[in-house]
């Protein structure tokens, strides 16, 4: 009887809602949920009403708990409706913490995107506003409308300026990402007076490795921001001992907690002197291709030919698999940086009569290309150094067949570790082969994102604490609105959705309690959930991909195509906008000129939020504190661990 009256409450509150009696229908829904504290569909309809009352606080809440109830399997709807008040709330960043499940649901559309970015530049948030124009150009490159917003906004960021010995996959790669993003050099083997020209030009210079250019410029008077990346080997060779690291703001190590302990044994006031974190290169899946195979006899080794690369291990391990199976071939891919080393090998080859077992080949330039017929990828390296090229070749599908050395489970599971000729024998041997398997390890722990998000952090905090040289131009928001943006007449031809309502609105809307219409989505809904819309006999029909209907479009599609339409409209506000902007005087005095704030170790702070009740514990007033980069890798320092008190992270980059 209880439960009956519970369920007849529940459906008169969702009638009440539905006729825009949102109070009295909060009422019924606040005393079921004191009896079903457990239904996250429940609070997600009161969440919904409360955003109808204009109580977008507390709507938060309400649908914060829908998730965390919900657990992994949270409905798309309850997601949805958290982004859309996060938004109206005025917390961009937030909403940007949830668009990768969003994107998982496929329901995360440009319009969402450009409306986050809207609600960034209404904050003078540059950087946030950037990224997220960036992932909607991502999603629907026909926005050309975005195009000169973002190189306007990119415009008015900070100059960068790489600086690196020699050009490599690395340096171009870290070049193409900062240069969406900033006014960006690439400088390779420059000379100092080169170099001083650059540095008065620069906001933050970036130095790839450590060497004696980089212990004069760190002894220099500090002109601008300064980066060191150092890798595995910079950590274990480079005369780090000759850098004035006072004058160095952050140390980014490729590598993990062995990394950067060995670097801290070497100079042990290191992290009292500068900010030092840890990231790992992760792998562009966009550019590596997955290809499924069946077990072969075809082993790899890509890298550089020296003695970290433990070449002499890789030979006797194949001696022993030829001994065993005559039929395995070994590919020795890459460049021998010793001429010493390259006679030796190739002499080895021939005493352990191997020579028609391996085979030396280039360096390679079609990776794709190159591993279709490949079946193993091998690594002897004594370090972190070898792991790039096992990740990369795991994506293609390869099974990784990995030396042992300090630290590497960390890295790579155990199962595929061996220590000795033996046990290298017996993980080609074995039957277990799982090409999608290693795929998805990448997936998972190593993308590229994971990668440049912390980077990304980085330099956002540097760009918001200058050093004082200069004076820096300052974004004004657009008075038009140029972003598109849903209306209640735009509406009304996707209802079930709930419409963005602006901050500026006084009057309550009222918004459907379930408010995505599931038939234009391929996500699941609550069978027993009670929804205002189709009644019972219009109960809704399971999801139909758009090439069995075509008319039943997923709401990414419809979110290009409504930006399509609207782009001719937009394009002409964005062009008087942008005409508007180029009048302006770069130079404006006053309190808009760089502070000559120091980024001390002392500064940086750990704390985060991940929700409206954890932020308000800190300071309620401060509503940009919650802002913070996407989760990173197990396997990388959490990125929260670099920010700074009182300033957002970059919400996302991909």
């Amino acid at each position: 009887m209880g439960m009956d009256s519970g369920t007849d409450r529940y459906e008169q509150a969702l009638k009440l809602a539905e006729t825009g009696r949102h109070e009295k229908a909060l009422s019924l829904l606040e005393e079921h949920l004191r009896e079903n504290p457990s239904d996250a569909q429940g609070w997600n309809d009161a969440g919904a009403i409360l955003f109808c009352l204009r109580r977008v606080e507390d709507a938060i809440k309400y649908f914060e708990k829908a998730i965390k109830l919900s657990g992994p399997q949270a409905a798309g709807e309850i997601y949805w409706n958290l982004c859309e008040a996060y938004l109206d709330g005025g917390y961009p960043g937030m909403a940007a913490r949830l668009f990768d499940q969003m994107e998982s649901l496929k329901i995360l559309s440009p319009d969402t995107l450009n409306r986050t970015a809207d609600v960034f530049l209404k904050e003078e948030n540059l950087g946030g506003a950037l990224e997220m124009l960036l992932y909607s150009l991502r999603l629907a490159p026909e926005q050309e409308v975005l195009e000169p917003m973002i190189e306007v906004i990119r415009s008015k960021r900070s100059n960068v300026a790489i600086f690196a010995v020699k050009q490599t996959k690395t340096t171009q790669r870290l070049y193409d990402f900062m240069d969406k993003r900033f006014q960006t050099k690439l400088n390779v083997g420059k000379s100092m007076d080169e170099i001083s020209t650059i540095l008065e030009w620069s906001h933050i210079s970036w130095f790839e490795g450590c060497d004696e250019l980089l212990s004069a410029i760190s002894r220099r008077n500090k002109i601008c921001r300064t980066v060191v990346r150092l890798d595995a080997r910079d950590v274990y060779d480079a005369p780090i001992e000759e850098v004035n690291w006072d004058n160095i703001d952050v140390v980014i190590i490729n590598g993990g907690l062995l990394e950067k302990q060995t670097l801290l044994s070497r100079m042990e006031d290191l992290e009292k002197r500068t900010r030092v974190i840890t990231t790992f290169e992760g792998v562009d899946l966009s550019r590596v291709r997955f290809q499924s195979r069946c077990r072969g006899k075809k082993l790899v080794w890509m890298g550089d030919l020296d003695a970290q690369s433990n070449p002499i291990l890789l030979l006797q391990c194949m001696q022993k698999l030829n001994y065993i199976d005559k039929d395995y071939r070994l590919y020795i891919a890459g460049r021998c940086v010793d001429t010493g080393m390259e006679q030796y090998l190739r002499y080895m080859v021939d005493k352990l009569n191997l020579s028609s077992a391996v085979v030396f080949e280039p360096e390679v330039k079609n990776l794709n290309q190159y591993l279709l017929d490949k079946h193993f990828i091998v690594s002897t390296a004594i370090d972190l150094s070898g792991l790039s090229s096992v990740l990369t070749a795991m994506a293609c599908g390869l099974k990784p067949v990995v030396h042992d050395f300090p630290g590497a489970e960390q890295w790579i599971d155990s199962s595929y570790l061996f220590g000795i000729s033996e046990q290298f024998c017996n993980l080609v041997l074995s039957d277990d082969y799982r090409p999608q398997h290693y795929r998805q390890i990448v997936e998972q722990q190593y993308r590229l994102r994971h990668w440049t998000r912390p980077i990304n952090d980085v330099l956002y905090k540097l760009e918001k604490n200058p050093v004082a040289k200069t004076t820096m131009p300052t974004f004004v928001p657009m008075q038009s609105q140029v972003f598109p943006v849903q209306t209640e007449a735009s509406c009304q031809s996707h209802k079930g959705q709930t419409p963005y309502v602006p901050a500026a609105i006084s009057e309550p809307r009222t918004i459907p309690i379930t408010p995505m219409n599931t038939a234009n989505m391929d996500i699941p809904v609550r069978s027993d959930s009670v929804r205002i819309g189709p009644s019972p006999s219009e109960e809704i029909s399971p999801p139909v991909s758009s090439s069995e209907k075509p008319g039943n479009k997923s709401y990414s599609e419809m979110g290009r195509q409504r930006i399509t339409e609207r782009m001719a409209r937009e394009a002409l506000e964005a062009t008087r906008a942008l005409e508007e902007l180029a009048r302006r005087d770069n130079k404006i005095p006053g309190d808009n000129q760089w502070q000559d704030n120091s980024v001390s170790p002392e500064s940086w702070s750990s704390s985060g939020f991940s929700s409206i009740d954890a932020m308000t514990q800190e300071d309620r007033v401060q509503k940009m504190a919650g802002e913070f980069s996407g989760i990173p890798s197990p396997v990388i320092e959490p990125v929260e661990n670099i920010s700074i008190v009182g300033e957002p992270h970059v919400p996302f980059t991909k």
